[in-house]
């Protein structure tokens, strides 16, 4: 390592909004690169060195630098860039950022590691909205699951509003890809019972025997479960609605059907 030009970085404050490095993390808004997410706010940012996960850079403004939470990143950490307030403010890409953001090293995950013990899964299909795709993921951590299996062109969990949405719960569990035949055959799991939720089933989720390796498909908030999808399952499954409601918001549905997988299994 180059300490001298480390100790130049270290004391410059980048003052200029065509600096290569604001340059490069506005980028992130179009292009985010496939090993790396950008996390906004102490927050997520603690809870990914937390996680163990590897920040590629961590960016302070100015003024939070001299804020307590600053303070505890900077002593977290062997390097930190500090710029100004505004130049902070147009790298951001939230509306109101909290003075810090930081690349991340995303974490790379295999198959056996979202099938250990007993397997829970929840596998959200083409799924649209960030909001649903982060509570999601976060119920899931919540619940104890081993794994989220992502399905189809849907949102990445790894934007900005997911990240959020997930307070987190992102760094904790394997969150991988998927694919339709790998559904249809369990992942390769013996005897995976892949549910498929939707509310035209007969069954619902409390006649089910949960307690055994268990995948969860939901649908997307527009279209639900696809006839692929429905097909590939090997059973199908309601969540009674005495109400009347048509349908439950995906996150919600999913979170039904975990925890009750939870109390089954407790």
């Amino acid at each position: 390592m180059n300490t001298c030009a480390a100790s130049r970085r270290k004391n410059e404050v980048i003052r200029s909004r065509k600096n290569k490095l604001i340059k490069d993390l506005r980028e992130f808004r179009r292009h985010r690169p496939l090993k790396q997410a950008l996390l906004e706010g102490p927050h997520l940012i603690e809870a990914a060195l937390q996680a163990g996960l590897r920040l590629d850079l961590l960016l302070m403004s100015e003024s939070f630098r001299g804020t307590p939470a600053g303070a505890a990143l900077t002593k977290m950490v062997d390097e930190v860039r500090i710029c100004s307030d505004d130049v902070l403010a147009f790298a951001a890409q939230t509306n109101s950022p909290q003075g810090v953001l930081a690349v991340v090293s995303v974490p790379e995950y295999e198959l056996p590691q979202a099938l250990k013990g007993t397997p829970l899964l929840v596998v959200p299909c083409q799924l649209q909205d960030p909001g649903n795709m982060g509570t999601l993921i976060r119920t899931a951590a919540a619940a104890a699951a081993t794994g989220v299996m992502l399905v189809g062109e849907g949102v990445d969990p790894w934007n900005a509003k997911a990240l959020r949405a997930s307070q987190g719960a992102v760094f904790q569990m394997p969150v991988l890809k998927s694919n339709l035949a790998e559904i249809e055959q369990g992942w390769g799991w013996p005897n995976m019972q892949v549910v498929a939720l939707t509310t035209d089933a007969k069954t619902t989720i409390y006649d089910l025997d949960l307690r055994k390796p268990t995948a969860f498909l939901l649908g997307n908030e527009g279209a639900g479960l696809g006839q692929e999808f429905l097909a590939a399952a090997s059973c199908l499954a309601r969540i009674p609605m005495p109400g009347g409601t048509e349908s439950l918001n995906a996150a919600v549905a999913g979170a039904i059907a975990l925890f009750e997988a939870v109390r089954q299994r407790a």
